[in-house]
């Protein structure tokens, strides 16, 4: 089998896959975008901005390398948290077939949609400031169904001046901020 050629027949992509709801196409709506399927309800990912990613197209000979570029690049778009490519050889089980067939179906895990996180540091400065600092950080994923995450940060930090050589000691500084990014996918 391993000296026959595969083609692929048909490229399926599930972008809302989970076990619990491990009903395939059942129950999901259907868009074709250049003779690739993908299958969910709701409306998870924009199949038109998630098409680029997908390497493996209908009528293609199979590609392991294309496979592996595939399954990286949905993995790069931080909307996922496991992405499973299956083929499936649909061929006759015939000696003399010069060309077998695959199905490939693309199983997309997303991670969860919103994100809270906190951070505690404690630093010290060439300049003898030391002190503690807390961040809250709040991530939103797959916003406007197209892979765009925000991030949103609130950093609050007290430093004291530990020693000095001159009467500067007992200085303080406080430090408060806010940081909003929009990370767009590649």
């Amino acid at each position: 089998k391993s000296t026959v050629p595969y083609v692929i027949n048909s490229v399926k992509v599930y972008p809302n896959y989970s076990l619990e709801s491990d009903q395939e196409g059942k129950d999901k709506d259907t868009v074709t975008i250049s003779g690739t399927e993908f299958i969910q309800k709701p409306e998870f990912f924009k199949p038109n901005l998630l098409e680029p990613f997908i390497l493996l197209k209908k009528g293609d000979l199979y590609s392991s390398k294309k496979s592996r570029l595939t399954s990286n690049r949905l993995s790069s778009i931080g909307a996922y948290k496991f992405v499973n490519i299956k083929f499936e050889d649909i061929s006759q089980d015939s000696i003399n077939d010069s060309i077998r067939k695959l199905d490939a179906s693309i199983y997309l895990s997303p991670l969860t949609k919103r994100s809270l996180q906190t951070e505690l540091q404690a630093y010290s400065k060439s300049n003898n400031f030391a002190g503690p600092a807390l961040s809250l950080i709040y991530n939103e994923r797959n916003l406007f169904s197209g892979g765009v995450i925000f991030r949103a940060t609130g950093t609050i930090s007290y430093e004291w001046q530990v020693a000095s050589g001159n009467e500067d000691t007992g200085l303080t500084s406080t430090q408060a901020g806010l940081q909003g990014d929009l990370i767009f996918p590649r």
